[in-house]
C-alpha cells in the first residue's frame, strides 16, 4: 500500500471536517453548515474546495440526479 500525503489547506479541511460529520452532504449542504458557524464563502468556492478533495482522493462525489 501506497502511503499518500496530502496538503489540504485551512479552508479544505473545514469543508472535509463538514463531510466527516454530517457525510452524506451536497454541496448546498456543506455551503449550509459553513454559514452556520459564521463562515460565508460562495456556493461556487464551496464546489471547488469539494473538487479539489475529489482530485486528491480523500472525498468522492455522486453525480447522479439532481443536487
Amino acid at each position: 500500500m501506497t502511503d499518500r500525503q496530502y496538503e489540504l489547506g485551512a479552508a479544505e479541511l473545514e469543508v472535509l471536517t463538514i463531510l466527516w460529520d454530517h457525510s452524506p452532504c451536497t454541496v448546498r449542504q456543506v455551503h449550509e453548515h459553513l454559514h452556520k458557524v459564521g463562515r460565508r464563502p460562495a456556493y461556487t468556492t464551496v464546489l471547488t474546495h469539494l473538487t479539489r478533495l475529489e482530485q486528491k482522493g480523500v472525498a468522492r462525489s455522486n453525480k447522479a440526479g439532481i443536487a
